[in-house]
């Protein structure tokens, strides 16, 4: 595996920075005030150093002290395989490496098989050397009939994490995969629909929070049963939990002289199996009922906007006299394959 970190330009791998109170970046050197006493003590000659250098040195040796106190779980074992010429122990090698010369110069994607290049060695992705023409963006020489093998063969090597890793996937995938994979992951992180709550985690992570911290808004449901929900005309929504762990939003746009326009969300990321369809009829005790079928909509967070395509509008003459909206619900869960 490929480990990719940005490295300031003229900042060796291996050497620390610290703010000077001069002009600018000092690079600090690899003696210490320590060392130094210790030579003097054994009559051998120390270089003399200004007291900015004194400094420099004294707070690499106090960071020094801190990373062997904290028993050394801070250093990035990257840079370990990288300084001294190690491999990660799994037969992989951990390198720096500069994320940009994966992509292509002129559309800025990821590059991937066939890779072109001109006689000087610039290279391009096809896509973009059939759009110029087969000629270099750089040079002008002709590009697109010789390939950069070497460029390809690392390329395909690279194999590098997930973004959401911490929430849970567990995916290697190539470079340039990687876009196209983050954006269907099942694993990328949903926020909670509370305004005045920052919690944010996988799926499962918000089911379980929501469940155990804001119980208050939360109902809990069977697939393919109708259940009643009651709710004010001023609530912004109310959440549904599914047997299955997913968290739904029965969404209420109240709108003034007008009534409340109902909608559903569901919270994933990705592309799952099942797709969820939902039902609204209001009280059938009513001279009038209304129906809305309709699809949910998948969602990662919510922040107050509503679907304005299909939504279920409540006139006020159907709310109760307490002001409340009461409306029975059928969640159902059918697999992709089947939909037609």
């Amino acid at each position: 595996m490929v480990r990719f970190s940005l490295e300031e330009e003229g900042n060796p791998v291996g050497k620390k920075r610290i703010r000077g109170g001069g002009s600018g970046d000092k690079v600090c050197g690899s003696a210490s005030t320590k060392k130094d006493k210790k030579r003097r003590d054994e009559g051998e000659a120390v270089p003399e150093r200004d007291e900015e250098e004194d400094m420099c040195v004294e707070e690499e040796e106090e960071e020094e002290e801190e990373e062997e106190e904290k028993g050394g779980d801070d250093v990035d074992e990257g840079v370990i395989g990288e300084e001294r010429g190690q491999s990660s122990g799994d037969g992989n090698v951990c390198v720096r490496m500069d994320p940009d010369i994966l992509d292509c110069s002129i559309c800025y994607e990821p590059l991937r098989p066939p890779i072109f290049q001109c006689q000087s060695g610039h290279v391009a992705c096809s896509s973009c050397c059939s759009k110029l023409l087969n000629k270099c963006h750089l040079c002008s020489q002709s590009i697109g009939y010789n390939r950069c093998l070497i460029l390809e063969k690392v390329i395909e090597s690279i194999k590098i994490e997930c973004l959401y890793a911490k929430y849970g996937c567990r995916k290697a995938m190539s470079y340039a995969d990687k876009d196209a994979h983050e954006e269907t992951c099942i694993y990328a992180p949903c926020s909670c629909p509370v305004p005045t709550c920052t919690f944010c985690g996988s799926r499962e992570m918000l089911s379980a929070h929501f469940i155990n911290t804001h119980t208050f808004f939360c109902e809990r449901f069977n697939y393919n049963q109708i259940f009643k929900v009651e709710f004010r005309t001023t609530d912004p929504f109310r959440a549904l939990y599914g047997k299955d762990g997913h968290l739904f939003l029965l969404l209420n746009n109240s709108v003034a002289n007008v009534g409340n326009a109902l909608s559903m969300a569901c919270f994933r990321p990705g592309s799952l199996k099942h797709e969820f369809w939902y039902e609204l009829t209001t009280d059938k005790h009513n001279p009038i009922s209304l129906q809305l079928k309709s699809s949910i909509t998948d969602i990662t967070e919510w922040k107050g906007v509503y679907p304005m395509k299909v939504f279920l509008l409540v006139p006020p003459d159907l709310c109760t006299p307490a002001g409340k909206i009461v409306v029975n619900v059928c969640i159902r869960k059918i697999k992709r394959a089947s939909i037609k």
